[in-house]
């Protein structure tokens, strides 16, 4: 018995040795993506000019850094991430990241964020045959956007930017103060005040920041908890921060407990 989906990668196949289902020009092709992704929303991907069943390999690309630390400073190397997954257009002409797992790719199983967070350093051999494709540091701009350039039977499609966020406006945030709260950190919690289940959020050895509780505690916040990213350390090389210990010695475990009675009792 041959199921939907294999009759649909059937089909897919058939149309990639010019069999079945023909495929249409690159004129004819277009495949839009959100301008915008919010991390953990869904993503539709809009297909025209291709029957339902056909494939199409959607390739992302991002900058990102990885963070070599010696005991009085951090070193950036900036590094270009290469994610793929081949997908199957849907009835309505179209393809939903959220609900299709990829034929192939990076990642499997169906997840919007997939393309995100998977991949491999460009030109890495684990990519297989899409690590042919490479882009430059430049045309990808900041470390908030990504690169989708999209495949259909080996030919490129124009290429689409898509801004990165987080989280979205629907998260509120309150930063803390040792002086002023007991401790050094950032709240963040859905805007719409119901009750959420509480975390507290520990950074590594790289040492805490403001800007980095606010990025933390924003993304779990953005998966409908309520969240205290807590500033247990902050280098004086790095700027530091007024109450918070300069250096990963001797910190206080009752420094969790002031944390958690905020979280019962926010002042």
């Amino acid at each position: 018995m041959i199921t939907a989906r294999v009759a649909s990668a059937i089909t897919a196949a058939l149309s990639v040795i010019g069999l079945g289902v023909p495929v249409a020009s690159a004129e004819e092709v277009r495949v839009e993506v959100p301008p915008r992704l919010v991390l953990s929303e869904r993503v539709e991907v809009s297909v025209e000019g291709l029957p339902e069943g056909s494939m199409v390999r959607l390739h992302a690309f991002r900058r990102t850094s990885t963070t070599s630390i010696t005991p009085r400073r951090q070193d950036r190397t900036e590094v270009i991430l290469h994610a793929w997954a081949d997908m199957l257009v849907e009835t309505q002409g179209g393809i939903d990241l959220g609900n299709q797992a990829p034929l192939a790719g990076t990642y499997a199983g169906a997840d919007p964020n997939g393309l995100l967070w998977s991949g491999w350093p460009q030109g890495d051999e684990r990519l297989g045959a899409a690590g042919a494709l490479e882009v430059d540091a430049e045309v990808l701009g900041d470390n908030a956007t990504l690169l989708i350039v999209p495949e259909v039977d080996g030919r490129l499609l124009p290429r689409q930017r898509v801004s990165l966020q987080p989280y979205s406006d629907r998260i509120a945030f309150r930063e803390l103060s040792v002086a002023h709260d007991g401790v050094s950190g950032v709240f963040a919690a859905p805007e719409d005040g119901r009750p959420r289940p509480a975390v507290i959020w520990l950074h590594g050895s790289e040492g805490g920041s403001m800007e980095q509780a606010t990025l933390r505690a924003g993304i779990l916040a953005q998966r409908g908890l309520a969240v205290l990213a807590l500033n247990y350390v902050a280098y004086s090389w790095s700027a530091g921060i007024e109450g918070v210990a300069p250096a990963l010695a001797n910190i206080p475990v009752e420094l969790l407990g002031k944390a958690r009675d905020w979280l019962v009792d926010p002042v």
